[in-house]
């Protein structure tokens, strides 16, 4: 991170997935997903998408995975889920790097 970015303007929360995103308070301007299981990218998207401002842009390195594909084309996943209208997703299902927008 120090070598190709601000590392002063990152803020780095050690340990699980489950147990770490639900206390997170923050807006969000750029944010990197790569955690290869349904289940943690659930709980990454439930927790940060939200919190995108409105420039804010999402990555994910899982977007060829088709279980993570599916989720994130589900509406119902981010209406009664994420509680938000589905963002935009750019490549999901068809390359491993993804981006999403609200």
């Amino acid at each position: 991170m120090a070598r190709h970015g601000a590392i002063e303007v990152c803020r780095f929360h050690k340990g699980w997935f489950a147990d770490t995103m639900p206390g997170f308070d923050g807006c969000v301007d750029v944010a990197v997903f790569d955690v290869d299981l349904l289940s943690s990218t659930r709980t990454c998207m439930t927790h940060i998408v939200p919190r995108l401002t409105p420039a804010g842009i999402a990555f994910s390195d899982d977007g060829h995975l088709r279980a993570v594909a599916a989720l994130l084309a589900d509406p119902r996943f981010w209406r009664d889920e994420v509680g938000i209208l589905p963002p935009q997703v750019f490549g999901a299902g068809e390359r491993k790097l993804i981006e999403l927008r609200r």
